[in-house]
């Protein structure tokens, strides 16, 4: 058992049970000591291979929690199709999301010219994508923009 990461008190498993499943029948269970499912599905996927000789073709996830680029990459790497959605789904689908003028998403966007300009009317023009390795090591690339007018 763990205390809950909001420290109230609560306590919650120190371990994550991972079950893979076709037509009902189970194909391979882990259980495993990263509470998280963020960084379960590789090595869940790996075992039920180690000990079926196959892989499966098509990964549906019951949660946000295993959606991440990490994880879509090697998906389609072994030929695998994912149904599997990202952290910030659920969110990107409300209003609040949606109205947000600040939220970069909702921002004119122009790709050929390379600059998005922000509520304020101003331009921020395209000026190198950096690469950034996740807390699991894997790198990411992340574009980075700057307003010619503010500070």
């Amino acid at each position: 058992m763990q205390e809950d990461h909001r420290g109230n008190g609560q306590l919650k498993p120190g371990y994550n049970v991972q079950i893979g499943t076709e037509k009902g029948f189970v194909r391979g269970y882990a259980v495993v000591p990263n509470p998280a499912d963020s960084r379960t599905l590789k090595p869940q996927l790996r075992r039920q291979k180690q000990g079926l000789g196959e892989q499966p073709n098509v990964i549906i996830t019951d949660a946000a929690g295993y959606g991440s680029e990490e994880t879509y990459g090697y998906l389609e790497n072994r030929g695998m199709v994912a149904v599997v959605k990202y952290g910030m789904y659920r969110k990107e689908q409300s209003r609040k999301m949606k109205e947000d003028r600040w939220n970069t998403e909702n921002w004119e966007n122009n790709r050929k010219e390379q600059y998005s300009v922000c509520p304020k009317g101003k331009r921020l023009r395209y000026r190198e994508t950096r690469e950034q390795r996740r807390d699991a090591g894997y790198k990411i690339g992340v574009d980075r923009y700057e307003c010619e007018r503010c500070k």
